[in-house]
């Protein structure tokens, strides 16, 4: 149940402001489709510690291009 809610937060946050935001995601999948497919892979636990550490990772100067979950 907490799962579908948090996929839910994450969908709307993809639709209403992802969307205005400037700038580009400089991953694929982009930050919140990674930590979405990893909740619904790992659980929302273990699926929110992977979608905080790919945020980590999302910085100037920080790794970029294809990073798929594990």
């Amino acid at each position: 149940m907490l799962e579908k809610f948090i996929i839910k937060i994450i969908n709307i946050y993809q639709i209403s402001i992802s969307p205005y935001i400037r700038g580009y995601c400089r991953h694929d999948p982009s930050c919140s489709e990674y930590t979405k497919n990893s909740i619904i892979k790992y659980g929302t636990f273990r699926g929110i510690i992977f979608g905080i550490k790919r945020l980590t990772r999302c910085r100037p100067f920080g790794s970029s291009g294809y990073d798929p979950i594990p």
